[in-house]
């Protein structure tokens, strides 16, 4: 099968039967969501050794038979900065594959640099330089001209040799399961599930907020995060940060008070009832803003000297500094965060000594 657009049942299913025997596959998507809570899904390029080809959704009444190849155990996803297009599967399906490749992750432990672009990965690692006429390309515009569907498909065209360089460049260093524990939580349903009632902690200027009104300021978050879903907006339409902390600081009472502060008819019952829920709530229960403990200087210099080793030791493996250490790891580090992806994995095994040591003085036995 060619390098072609996949618009009809007839394609789709063709492509299906094709796709099924093959070990990988790389994917990629072009979605719109400035409108949207939910993005947009607007074209799916695959390829794998023998094809390259763009789905179309917007001709295509049932992309099932094409998630589910995609989804299927037995194949690898390969994908590059993957967390938007596993997003799009996971609202689109409720599932996520099982087994996946992030050549941004694979680049920065075969040291192109921390978050490294496609298109500069794919000069770096294969020659070619790719064109940027169709980046803010409307992908809801139909028909797809040539030149935008060639530029889609060097999303993947490339992507899948991409793959096999960084695959075997992998193998050839040892590191092929560096990158296990990475791509497990860039893959964990956990990253996609939104759980409202969190999102409050996402909300600028957030601090003016304590005791009961951080509880109603949860409670409108939550509201304003579910109107969101239900009306697939932004939730800045819905209401955004600054009119949000302006309502929950006057404190609107009833239903009628909350349309003055301008958030009317069903919506506004609804945010009326979250507030009410919110003052009822025992003190117990009320949310806390995260206490951070000041570093002593003693841990300041220790955090300085580690993050200088890391580099070092970063330099001398050849991979992006930032892939093995941020300075906001190391601090959860030198703080005695048991969390800190520092203490796990590869990063765990490359900065053992130079922990050891640094943190030793420190501190005997931490």
């Amino acid at each position: 099968m060619s390098d072609r657009l996949i618009d009809t049942p007839a394609a789709r299913d063709a492509l299906c039967a094709a796709l099924r025997d093959a070990p990988w596959i790389a994917f990629d998507t072009e979605f719109l969501r400035a409108r949207s809570y939910y993005p947009r899904l607007c074209l799916l390029q695959v390829a794998t050794p023998e094809l390259v080809a763009c789905v179309d959704p917007l001709r295509l009444d049932d992309l099932d038979p094409v998630f589910d190849v995609l989804l299927d155990p037995a194949h690898l996803l390969v994908m590059h900065s993957g967390e938007q297009d596993l997003e799009i599967l996971y609202h689109e399906t409720g599932r996520l594959p099982r087994r996946i490749f992030d050549t941004q992750l694979a680049g920065a432990v075969l040291g192109l640099g921390d978050q490294v672009s496609y298109a500069a990965a794919v000069e770096a690692m294969l020659g070619p330089k790719l064109g940027k006429a169709h980046t803010r390309t409307d992908w809801s515009r139909r028909p797809l001209a040539p030149g935008q569907l060639t530029y889609a498909a060097d999303d993947v065209r490339y992507l899948r040799e991409l793959y096999v360089v960084q695959r075997d460049g992998l193998a050839a260093k040892g590191r092929t399961d560096w990158l296990d524990e990475d791509l497990a939580e860039l893959s964990s349903e956990d990253r996609y599930r939104v759980r409202p009632e969190t999102t409050w902690r996402r909300v600028k200027g957030k601090g003016r907020c304590t005791g009961v009104a951080l509880a109603r300021l949860q409670a409108a978050a939550a509201w304003r995060e579910r109107e969101a879903m239900l009306t697939d907006t932004p939730r800045r339409w819905v209401l955004d940060d600054g009119p949000l902390l302006d309502l929950v600081e006057r404190d609107p009472k009833d239903a009628r008070a909350v349309a003055r502060a301008g958030v009317g008819g069903a919506a506004g019952r609804r945010l009326a009832a979250a507030l009410d829920a919110a003052r009822a709530l025992p003190p117990s229960a009320w949310p806390v803003h995260p206490q951070r403990r000041a570093s002593t200087p003693d841990e300041e210099a220790a955090a300085e000297r580690l993050l200088e080793a890391a580099a070092a030791i970063a330099e001398r493996e050849g991979i992006a500094a930032q892939a093995l250490a941020t300075r906001a790891q190391v601090k959860q580090l030198v703080a005695g965060d048991a969390a800190c992806a520092l203490r796990r994995g590869w990063r765990a095994t490359l900065l053992r000594d130079a922990v050891a040591e640094i943190l030793g003085a420190l501190s005997p036995g931490r």
